[in-house]
């Protein structure tokens, strides 16, 4: 929701409760009123650039902004008509939350530091200003919380909190201590003019193994991450946690770059371990990305060896997961720019900056249309089109992927039911999944919601996901595709014949559909042996009662040998590029066939 729409709900006459759900909120114990709404709508403007949280008398919440979002994760759907107990950390009880409250109701405002548990499972301090606002009657009707900088709002010299000295969950050195620690074996290290290397270590996909296992595992893997740690490094070297899944060792008095090689690859084996975890009957194995950056090549102050070798940290994601990298100049070039194009689609999300094209996919019976397979497109401000390819990794990588996704389901059933109203009611949809989505805890909800809004059939709605990616969330994947077949949605496995292509993959999975890759397709008239691999795919997936669709057909000799092997369908240049909705309804009006 953009900020204008936001300020429209705001300043809409209050109705009933129904219309106050119907237009965003839910659970508010009272309508809201129009002197009240104008006192909400100046204090969100008054605080927007902080994170703020729209709350009703009982503290449970209404609305929050993009900002609140972007710093911890949670969007509106995931918290509204909640309580702001909801993100407790652990740190304070149901008398704490009450004691805010009654002084609320008596003083109209309360501040203090507040713990929260952020969306990725983090545990952190914010400096939490609330501001009651009265109704007609005197009465705390709703109130506004702003969460800003803790750091801020702590005397200079005061105590520590238990993140700035010792972190809770693991005993070792939190961020400030740390940072004071690493300052401090800089200063021997310059003194005794000696090498000393900082190396930045990051959990690969933790939170997806929040997501998949829940927070409750994801704590037990730091604390045994921390444990591992601990053991692996010298007494003498620093170590502590940054944030989240992030920790920092400072290896002082090394007498070079092997030996520095050498203690990487100890600390990347040892978290590469499996982990037995309470309350799961399989260990969990997990690996972790490294950067490192050396004094005094990579920087003389602490924070520019810590910025660093979290830059270098960055790169060993990219490069390849599980393994460490140093810091170069060219890295950190590089991860500036990833950030940079981080930050743009991240406001692409915020803006609606994306479109649908689709292309067609033809019956080789008929030799008409017979659905369409939705592909997005990123349009930019300054109109250029950018291909899923370019962003897709990073939407992936970084959890937009989610949002974006849903943008898509919603979009993709809107048009199709647009489709089917105009009298097209044979044609069927299909719309790419990543791993990401298919493993999240609402996926199967938000499916059938866009399905529901948009008045569809669910038959009508074809997954695509790859074989790959299945692969490798496999238990997850096979329950999820399990329930959407039973709520009556195809499943189609993308790219089919790249990766575990088997018999008994076509078997395990409750797949409706093989798409054959367009690698195999291309063969088809190149080489004799080659064209025998579509061939096989296409009577593994009839002996199995699968539809095959070739994707990336192009000549008409293809479209013979598709057709004399009976193939059911194909989708490439040869009838159609991807295009945008109006160029398919003409096609489709002119009653175009192949």
């Amino acid at each position: 929701m953009s900020r204008s729409d936001r300020e429209q709900e705001i300043d809409t006459p209050a109705g009933s409760a129904e219309e106050t759900v119907a237009n965003g909120f839910v659970d508010v114990v009272r309508p809201i009123g129009a002197p009240q709404q104008v006192q909400l709508a100046e204090a969100v403007l008054a605080v927007i650039d902080e994170p703020v949280l729209v709350l009703d008398a009982d503290l449970q919440i209404l609305t929050v902004n993009p900002a609140f979002t972007r710093i911890t994760g949670y969007d509106l759907a995931s918290v509204q008509g909640k309580r702001i107990s909801t993100f407790n950390s652990g740190r304070h009880d149901g008398a704490f939350y009450e004691s805010i409250r009654e002084r609320l109701v008596d003083r109209g405002h309360w501040e203090g530091e507040i713990w929260h548990r952020l969306e990725s499972g983090e545990v952190v301090p914010h400096w939490v200003s609330l501001e009651g606002v009265r109704d007609g009657a005197g009465d705390i009707g709703h109130v506004v919380a702003a969460l800003g900088d803790v750091t801020r709002h702590r005397a200079t010299g005061g105590p520590e909190g238990e993140t700035e000295g010792h972190d809770p969950l693991t005993g070792l050195a939190g961020r400030r201590l740390l940072r004071d620690r690493v300052h401090v074996a800089l200063r021997s290290a310059a003194g005794s003019r000696s090498m000393m290397a900082v190396m930045l270590l990051d959990i690969d996909e933790f939170k997806r193994i929040n997501e998949t296992y829940g927070h409750g595992v994801g704590d037990q893997l730091i604390a045994e991450t921390a444990g591992r740690l601990r053991r692996s490094v010298r007494g003498s070297n620093v170590i502590g946690r940054m944030r989240g899944d992030r920790f920092l060792i400072a290896v002082v008095d090394v007498d070079g770059v092997e030996e520095v090689n050498r203690v990487a690859r100890r600390l990347a084996e040892t978290i590469a371990e499996p982990i037995s975890v309470k309350g799961q009957t399989d260990d969990v194995v997990v690996t972790a990305s490294i950067g490192i950056a050396i004094y005094p090549e990579d920087g003389e102050t602490a924070e520019q060896l810590i910025n660093n070798a979290e830059h270098a940290a960055d790169h060993a994601k990219q490069t390849g997961r599980g393994t460490y990298q140093f810091f170069t100049e060219g890295a950190n070039a590089r991860a500036r720019e990833r950030r940079s194009f981080e930050n743009r689609l991240k406001r692409a999300v915020d803006n609606d900056e994306f479109v649908l094209y689709y292309q067609p996919k033809v019956n080789l019976r008929t030799g008409h249309i017979s659905g369409v397979e939705a592909l997005i497109r990123w349009r930019q401000r300054d109109g250029t089109i950018v291909g899923p390819g370019e962003f897709v990794d990073t939407a992936e990588r970084t959890g937009l992927i989610v949002p974006i996704g849903q943008w898509v389901l919603v979009e993709a059933c809107r048009q199709l039911a647009e489709w089917q109203a105009a009298g097209f009611d044979h044609l069927h949809m299909a719309v790419n999944i990543s791993p990401v989505q298919i493993t999240a805890a609402d996926f199967l909800r938000n499916v059938m919601s866009a399905i529901g809004t948009a008045g569809i059939e669910a038959g009508s709605l074809e997954l695509e996901i790859t074989e790959g990616s299945v692969m490798e969330h496999a238990d997850e994947a096979i329950a999820a595709l399990g329930e959407l077949r039973e709520l009556g949605l195809r499943v189609t496995a993308d790219d089919f014949g790249t990766g575990y292509s088997s018999l008994n993959y076509l078997r395990r999975f409750p797949i409706d559909c093989i798409k054959i890759d367009r690698s195999f397709v291309a063969e088809i008239g190149r080489d004799t042996g080659a064209a025998a691999l579509p061939a096989a795919v296409i009577a593994m997936g009839q002996s199995l009662g699968k539809r095959v669709t070739a994707e990336g057909v192009e000549t008409p000799h293809q479209v013979a040998f598709l057709r004399q092997h009976w193939c059911d369908e194909l989708q490439g240049y040869i009838f159609s590029r991807p295009v945008p909705a109006e160029e398919v309804t003409r096609m489709l009006e002119e009653g175009r066939s192949l």
